[in-house]
């Protein structure tokens, strides 16, 4: 930092720039402009993904994640969704499962996703060179908003956008771009300019919380096996995380039967009457983005499954009998195209036990998915290999 106080006036005695001076001077500006386009996220990514700056550190994961992947030189599926199916898949337990010799299992799935929030990172995915891609539609991904629903989701966008915008390689641009409302447009960085003013926004914080731990042992880096934590990058600890993510502890396994149902008399009948039990079957933000992924991923010759993950069982007896007709219409159109396979478990018999909340699997609700799904993806990969 410089010293703060008045100049003295050596004007007199400073004779005119010369032309090296000067371009001396162009030279050191672009020197340093180099080194702070590349520096700086090798300074603060790190501070990103193990929580100390944001909350939740699986969102800076994402190209750093598929540059992994693009490099495994491995039969490869990638998952994609909300934390429903980040809940549900455990890669390496299908890993162990699947009889496709050298095939890798990754979870890209996170907190809060939807489809429009997902296709940003659709060129990416593309250029990892998966063979299998596994995309979550539930009833929580068929929504569409306006007015104060839109408001809702405008904060989760502009978080989303802005670090992924921030993070991508200009050749990541896509057509997606003109998908996206003329509102969350603005979030996304074009630039190199916009994104080191990204970057700058994070640089302070990152600043004061190395120093912390350097000089007085104090970080706000979570702990490692915190949900929202992510391993350094390219670690051994990375390789399996993005197999096997951290999740959540059990809500229910300490509650009894009646205390679950009290629990449901509590929120369903709210939750029932929002966006996420209420798909449509057309014409939302989301199914843009669906057919933006799904027809991307097809013309790149990578096979499409649909996912559906379940959700506790007792969540439909507060639903009427059609609420989810605009789900299971959206699997009937998208079924139809070739190289596209439905998995749709939603509607499927599973245990009460095997859940952590109203929306998400535990460690046996992972089992049973885990031996559910493997055999499916085997069969289309040994058909793509024959």
């Amino acid at each position: 930092m410089g010293i703060q106080g008045t100049p003295r006036d050596c004007r007199a005695n400073t004779p005119e720039p010369s032309q090296d001076l000067v371009l001396s001077v162009l030279v050191a500006s672009f020197v340093l402009l180099y080194l702070s386009t590349n520096t700086v996220p090798a300074l603060i990514k790190p501070a990103l993904l193990d929580g100390s700056l944001i909350s939740n550190g699986r969102f800076a994961m994402t190209y750093d994640g598929y540059e992994t992947v693009a490099d495994d030189n491995a039969v490869t599926v990638v998952a994609i969704g909300s934390s429903v199916l980040m809940a549900a898949m455990d890669g390496r337990c299908m890993q162990e499962q699947t009889e496709i010799t050298n095939a890798r299992f990754y979870n890209f799935a996170m907190s809060g996703a939807y489809p429009y929030s997902e296709m940003v990172q659709v060129p990416a995915l593309i250029e990892a060179k998966p063979d299998v891609v596994l995309i979550e539609i539930g009833p929580n991904s068929l929504w569409g908003w306006t007015g104060d629903i839109w408001t809702g989701a405008a904060e989760y966008n502009e978080f989303r956008f802005q670090l992924m915008s921030m993070t991508m390689s200009p050749h990541h641009m896509g057509d997606w771009y003109y998908i996206l409302e003329p509102e969350d447009r603005v979030f996304i960085d074009r630039d190199q300019t916009e994104k080191m003013d990204a970057w700058s926004e994070y640089t302070r914080d990152a600043i004061e919380e190395y120093l912390g731990r350097e000089i007085n042992n104090v970080t706000n880096a979570l702990g490692e096996t915190s949900y929202s934590y992510v391993p350094p990058i390219d670690s051994d600890e990375w390789d399996t995380y993005l197999s096997k993510p951290n999740w959540r502890e059990s809500k229910f396994d300490e509650k009894t039967q009646e205390e679950i149902r009290a629990y449901f008399d509590e929120v369903m009948p709210a939750k029932s009457k929002q966006g996420v039990y209420n798909p449509k079957a057309n014409g939302t933000q989301n199914h843009q983005a669906l057919d933006y992924t799904i027809h991307e991923l097809l013309n790149a010759s990578i096979d499409v499954v649909l996912i559906g993950a379940p959700h506790h069982p007792w969540v439909n007896d507060y639903l009427e009998p059609s609420q989810l007709d605009g789900m299971n219409e959206t699997y009937a159109h998208y079924s139809q195209f070739e190289g596209v396979t439905a998995l749709q478990m939603y509607w499927d018999e599973w245990p009460t036990e095997a859940f952590s909340d109203r929306n998400h699997l535990d460690s046996d609700g992972r089992e049973i998915f885990c031996e559910r799904v493997t055999p499916v993806i085997d069969s289309i990969i040994s058909t793509r290999l024959n």
